[in-house]
C-alpha cells in the first residue's frame, strides 16, 4: 500500500479525537435516558393507587410490587451491562483506530528520518571526497614544489661548486707558478 493510500485511509488525530469524545457522550446520554427510564419504571410501579382494602390484600399487593421492582431492576442492569459491553467494544475499536493511525505516523517519522539520515550520508561522503582531493592536490604541489626546488638547489650548488672550483684554482699560489 502507497504511503498516499494510507494516508487517506488513516484519520487524522483531530477525527480520532472528536469520534472519542462523540463516543463518549453518546453513551454518557444513553445512559442518562437508560438511569431516567428505569427511575420513571419504578416511581410508576410506587406511585399506582393501592386498591386493597384489607391488610392481607395491601400485603399480596406490596409484595406483587416489590417483585416487579426486583424484575425491572434485573432487566435494568441486564441493558445497562448490555450497553456498558457495546461501549466496551466501540471503545476497543475506536483505540485500534488510534493505535493505527500513531503507528502510521511512528512510520512515517521513522522513514522520514532514515531518508534525511541517507541524505545527511551522501552530503557527508561527497564533501569527504571533495576535501580529500582538495588534500591530495594541495600534497601533490607541495611535493612537485619541493621536487622543483631541490632540483633548483642541485643545480645552483653545482653551479656554485663548477665556479668556485674554477675560481680558486685561479688563485692559488699553485696557479700562479
Amino acid at each position: 500500500m502507497s504511503n498516499q493510500a494510507q494516508l487517506e485511509t488513516t484519520p487524522s488525530y483531530i477525527e480520532l479525537a472528536s469520534q472519542g469524545y462523540r463516543l463518549f457522550l453518546e453513551a454518557g446520554d444513553a445512559a442518562w435516558k437508560r438511569h431516567l427510564t428505569d427511575a420513571q419504571e419504578v416511581l410508576g410501579i410506587i406511585a399506582r393507587p393501592h386498591s386493597a382494602t384489607t391488610p392481607e390484600n395491601a400485603l399480596r399487593e406490596g409484595i406483587d410490587r416489590l417483585r416487579e421492582i426486583s424484575e425491572r431492576s434485573v432487566a435494568a442492569l441486564h441493558n445497562h451491562g448490555t450497553a456498558n459491553t457495546e461501549l466496551a467494544e466501540k471503545v476497543v475499536a475506536h483505540a485500534s483506530r488510534v493505535g493505527e493511525t500513531i503507528a502510521h505516523g511512528v512510520r512515517g517519522l521513522a522513514n522520514l528520518n532514515l531518508t534525511n539520515l541517507a541524505n545527511a550520508k551522501a552530503t557527508t561522503e561527497t564533501q569527504f571526497d571533495i576535501i580529500t582531493r582538495g588534500v591530495e592536490d594541495v600534497r601533490n604541489r607541495a611535493t612537485a614544489q619541493a621536487a622543483q626546488a631541490a632540483q633548483a638547489s642541485r643545480s645552483t650548488s653545482s653551479t656554485v661548486t663548477a665556479g668556485t672550483a674554477t675560481g680558486s684554482s685561479a688563485n692559488s699560489p699553485s696557479g700562479k707558478n
